[in-house]
């Protein structure tokens, strides 16, 4: 009988080498679920960015408040601290910080060159004022409160007219001027104005087609272009109650509308010839496809240059979703852009002050709009 040793039988290759090809799957085998759920945060970012509106999942990943997706990291950070588990720590400070930052949208004031000096201001008020559902007296004090230039207000619907001489009571020297569900007034001379079908027809007819409001204000500086938009509705509670049966297929629609809309503002702008502002309820928030079309054309967003936070716009009560925004033209600076308080509706004002960085005395050229 032989002594000599016996030929060691090779086992199946490691998948863990260290270094190897199958280290990474080693590695995401042993997460723990700090780990995992900051995939998932990473992923849905990711998706509900890239793919966004094209598809109504991702639609309803991206328009659902975003602080949704913080909720269990509190849950997580706790886990985390028990088990005495490092790597799950820094894996819930990244959610933390992915969520509080790009998906909840913080924006920080810019560092930007200040306007030149004495260049001409203007304040603009965007506020969507519920079809004055809590009656005149919150409107009337949000437009004392605003000291506002330029006011842009939506939803007005049939009640525009009423909302127009509301204004015109509280403004007798104001010029004031309504299409549609949108009322636009200002301190100075409102020389040019044109109602803008704004998408496609088929949504509710073209008699209840949504129309932007586009004026030419005759300042004692500039003339300069103003344009009041209010797009179509993403998801509420109504809509979600007719439309349950179909909810991906009209999710979809909505969000095609919405670009449509986005695209016809961009046209205007485009054709503008005057320093523009456009102003009111874009229904959709800033990773939405329809505020990349708008930026696309040059736009600028005044609180993600000039504001702090988070700037929610809706619901008012509790704001979860920036919705309404002050955009304007490369031709103004933003100095100040904020949010205000609620006061009379499910929306809180946008307040926002510009200065004209070139200023042009030329009333006889026209707005593309108007």
């Amino acid at each position: 009988m032989s002594n000599s040793p016996a030929t060691p039988v090779p086992g199946p290759p490691s998948d863990a080498a260290p270094g190897g090809a199958g280290a990474l799957p080693e590695r995401i085998r042993r997460w723990g679920p700090c780990q995992s759920y900051a995939a998932i945060l990473l992923a849905v970012a990711v998706c509900s960015r890239g793919i966004a509106e094209r598809w109504w999942l991702t639609t309803l990943l991206l328009y659902i408040p975003q602080l949704i997706y913080g909720l269990p990291l509190p849950l997580l950070a706790l886990t985390a601290w028990r088990r005495r588990d490092r790597h799950g720590g820094i894996a819930v400070v990244a959610g933390c910080l992915l969520v509080a930052g790009p998906m909840m949208g913080w924006e920080n004031p810019q560092l930007q060159a200040g306007p030149v000096r004495g260049a001409p201001r203007v304040r603009v008020l965007a506020y969507n004022v519920e079809l004055l559902a809590a009656g005149p007296a919150p409107l009337v004090r949000q437009l004392h409160t605003a000291q506002a230039d330029v006011v842009v207000l939506e939803e007005a619907g049939r009640s525009a007219p009423r909302v127009g001489n509301l204004v015109r009571r509280t403004f007798p020297e104001w010029s004031v001027t309504e299409a549609g569900d949108i009322t636009v007034a200002s301190r100075w001379p409102i020389s040019a104005e044109t109602a803008i079908p704004l998408g496609p027809a088929r949504v509710a007819g073209a008699r209840n087609q949504r129309r932007a409001l586009a004026v030419t204000v005759a300042a004692p500086f500039a003339s300069f272009a103003v344009l009041g938009v209010h797009f179509h509705t993403a998801l509420d509670g109504g809509s979600f109650r007719r439309h349950w049966r179909r909810l991906p297929a009209y999710v979809e629609g909505s969000a095609a509308v919405r670009r449509e809309q986005a695209a016809d503002v961009a046209a205007w702008v485009r054709r503008a010839r005057l320093p523009a502002i456009i102003a009111g309820d874009f229904n959709t928030p800033p990773a939405g496809l329809a505020y990349g079309v708008l930026r696309g054309a040059g736009l600028r967003d005044a609180f993600e240059e000039r504001g702090w936070g988070w700037g929610y716009t809706f619901p008012a009560r509790q704001p979860l979703l920036r919705i309404d925004y002050v955009f304007h033209t490369a031709a103004w600076d933003a100095l100040h852009c904020r949010v205000g308080a609620t006061d009379g509706s499910d929306h809180r004002p946008v307040l926002a002050e510009l200065a004209l960085r070139d200023p042009v005395v030329d009333h006889r050229r026209q707005n593309g709009g108007g």
